[in-house]
């Protein structure tokens, strides 16, 4: 059997989406836009940056992700097209790739506060509640839930292929840097 063409890839993550019950909520507010990265990256450094670079391939992170922030939400839908290599036992996507996707995705979720202020990751609490597939999709929403000063907490959620069936959730604190302005 041949693997998928990119195209193939894209479009069935594009359809995956536009049926996608959070989505379709999310991308309905005015205030929303959709974007195909979750960082804008120069592409210079962007070979560099995990997930628009490193983990990036037919058999990794097989596209770009479609990401819809909502700012006024504080909300950010994120979905990715995960490859068999991305597997920490046979079929089953590795929990440190899942923490680390939350980790990008609850980060781009933090600039609805942010802005263009800094902030590191404190803490990251993951809770896997079942599985995540290979060649399959992974959906992350991370949303904002607390500003306290400098610190940030932030929850976040993942799906699989099957629309609110939580696969994961996870609470994040992140602290903003000292010299940046709220």
């Amino acid at each position: 059997m041949a693997l998928p063409t990119q195209a193939e890839l894209d479009s069935s993550l594009r359809d995956f989406v536009k049926r996608h019950p959070a989505a379709m909520e999310l991308s309905s507010s005015p205030t929303s836009i959709v974007l195909n990265e979750v960082f804008a990256i120069p592409k210079h450094i962007a070979k560099l940056n995990v997930t628009e670079g490193v983990l990036r391939g037919p058999h990794l992170l097989r596209t770009a992700p479609i990401v819809i922030v909502d700012n006024s939400q504080q909300t950010v839908f994120a979905a990715f097209s995960l490859g068999n290599d991305l597997a920490g036992y046979p079929g089953i996507a590795h929990g440190g790739l899942i923490a680390m996707l939350l980790d990008e995705v609850m980060g781009k979720a933090s600039l609805s506060v942010l802005g263009n202020a800094s902030a590191f990751t404190a803490k990251l609490d993951v809770e896997y509640l079942r599985p995540v597939l290979v060649d399959d999709f992974a959906v992350i929403i991370a949303k904002v839930s607390s500003v306290e000063e400098r610190k940030l907490w932030i929850t976040g959620v993942v799906e699989g292929s099957d629309p609110g069936v939580t696969c994961a959730h996870a609470r994040m604190l992140l602290i903003k840097f000292k010299e940046a302005k709220i």
